[in-house]
Order: structure tokens, then C-alpha cells, then sequence
């Protein structure tokens, strides 16, 4: 498993997410953290496996529609995204909506002739924006990430190593001071079962360990601090075709909030809804896709 959306999240303690854009969410929610080897030395990411499938489906656009849930009443809908793909099942821009229709942000995205992401440029409602830049290695393999605040502000980069199968083994988190966090990724065979961060100096910070289904769907993903105390949690449950159909998430071991996702039949998010601690739903979404002829 090389789970490259996972992998570039910049360190907690560090830095916040820009924002987060949906068509990451639906690379958490179609065949999220499945990995199918392509060659020896290099594995497909969540990203190619949903380009893979915008681009089978022949998707052109997709909308996402929200729906606010108070005290049991269902408030009025409206866009909340709209996402755009070129005939090659590739991401090209995005623009998320306010509730009352204003723009909160835009992204577009440029790849070069492998299909490889090699520049993403951001812009939110308060003016400020962001740039980032992707390099790769002969076998299409992600190498360097450098993340920019404005045209030339750089906040952080990761570079990313690799063994011989082409898995994802090591990313170094830089920031402008200089190294800040080691991940290391351990495998059995090609699904990754632990993850590992540490500091500088060699101190472990935290860890993930996953464990999978028969199918090898990723079921259970914890993470513990360096005295092997539990901090988070995520557990997954699949449906037909092996869909992700529900995700749970924990602070420690208390619940914070759930989703649930439905598809249609070819395997494309048709719905998701939003779920508090105590099984009660404050947000549905549905999602409407255009299509290449």
C-alpha cells in the first residue's frame, strides 16, 4: 500500500492544511488505501487509482451537494463543489462554495506527459494562496513535494525514498529550519502495516499500525504516541465490490463522528453523510457526475 495522500499531510505540530479539496476526500472514499502493483518499481497511488476510475467512467465534472442537518431538520441545499476532469480521468480545477453561493476556494492542477502531478495552485476567499511543486524519478515515482504560501514563500517540502519494489519506505519533512520529522513505512509485501515518525534526533514522535480484511481492504488504523498510548483511531467497514460503506474516527478511545458513503453501480459516490459521537446526522451530501461522450 503507497498511500501518497496520507503521506503528504504535513506534521501536526508544524503546520495546518491549507484546505483540503474533495476529490481527496473521494480518494479516501473509492478504494481508499488500495495499492495495485503496475511494475517492479513503482506502485500505484490513491491518486492514479482514482484517475483510473474517473477515467473509465469517462468523467468530466462532478458536483457535490450539501445539506446541513439542525436538530433533526434538514436545511436548504446547495453546491458546495464543483470538480472538473480532462479526458485522461486527471484532475484539472475545483472551486468550493459557501453556503450562500460565495466562492471559498479554487484550485487547478497541472501534470506533465505521464499523467504525473507536477503543479497545484490554490487561491481562497481571504486572498491568500498557495503553490505546490511535484518531481519524480524515472519510474513515475513521487520524489519531492515543495509547498509555497505565495508565489515565492516556501513553507515546507518532504522528499520521499523508495526500495526496489517501487513502495514508499522513507519521507523527510523539511521546514524552513531545516528537518523537523522522519516517517519510515514498513510492509509485508505490498500492503503497509506500520508507519513511524521521528524526530531529528531519532526520538519516536508517534505510530500507525493498520491491519486488513482477507480482501485486503483496510479495516483498523491506530495511532499510538512514543509510550504506546493510543491518541486516534479509524475503523472501516466494506460493502459490495469492496466500497468503503463506513468510517469511524476516534480520539483515543471515544468517538468523535462517523461517515457512511453509498455508490452507484459503477462503483462512483452517489452519497455520504456526517455523523456526531452520538449517531446523530448533522451533514448529508450527494454527488451528481457530467461525463466525456
Amino acid at each position: 500500500m503507497n498511500n501518497l495522500s496520507a503521506f503528504e499531510n504535513p506534521p501536526a505540530d508544524h503546520a495546518k492544511r491549507i484546505f483540503s479539496f474533495p476529490t481527496l476526500f473521494i480518494i479516501n472514499v473509492l478504494l481508499i488505501l488500495f495499492v495495485f502493483p503496475s511494475c517492479s518499481n513503482h506502485q500505484k497511488t490513491d491518486d492514479e487509482n482514482e484517475r483510473d476510475k474517473m477515467l473509465s467512467n469517462k468523467v468530466k465534472k462532478m458536483t457535490e451537494f450539501t445539506t446541513s442537518v439542525y436538530s433533526g431538520m434538514d436545511q436548504k441545499e446547495y453546491i458546495s463543489s464543483v470538480v472538473f476532469f480532462d479526458n485522461k480521468g486527471c484532475l484539472s480545477r475545483e472551486t468550493k462554495y459557501a453556503p450562500d453561493g460565495s466562492t471559498e476556494s479554487s484550485t487547478t492542477c497541472e501534470y506533465d506527459l505521464n499523467g504525473n502531478r507536477i503543479v497545484t495552485k490554490g487561491s481562497i476567499a481571504d486572498s491568500s494562496a498557495y503553490k505546490e511543486t511535484r518531481s519524480y524519478d524515472g519510474d513515475n515515482n513521487r520524489i519531492e513535494l515543495i509547498h509555497f504560501l505565495s508565489v515565492n514563500t516556501y513553507k515546507y517540502r518532504n522528499i520521499a525514498s523508495y526500495d526496489k519494489e517501487g513502495r514508499m519506505i522513507g519521507l523527510d519533512w523539511y521546514w524552513p529550519s531545516g528537518l523537523c520529522e522522519k516517517r519510515k513505512y514498513s510492509y509485508e509485501n505490498d500492503t503497509k502495516i506500520k508507519e513511524e515518525a521521528f524526530s531529528p534526533t531519532g526520538d519516536l514522535l508517534y505510530s500507525w499500525a493498520y491491519k486488513y480484511d482477507k480482501n485486503n481492504n483496510l479495516i483498523e488504523a491506530v495511532q499510538h504516541n512514543a509510550n504506546n498510548s493510543v491518541l486516534s483511531k479509524i475503523l472501516y467497514v466494506y460493502g459490495n465490490y469492496n466500497l468503503l460503506a463506513k468510517k469511524t474516527f476516534y480520539a483515543g478511545e471515544s468517538v468523535q463522528n462517523s461517515q457512511t458513503y453509498e455508490y452507484n453501480k459503477h462503483g462512483l459516490l452517489v452519497g455520504k453523510a456526517d455523523y456526531n459521537p452520538y449517531g446523530k446526522i448533522y451533514a448529508k451530501y450527494r454527488y451528481e457526475y457530467e461525463f466525456f461522450q
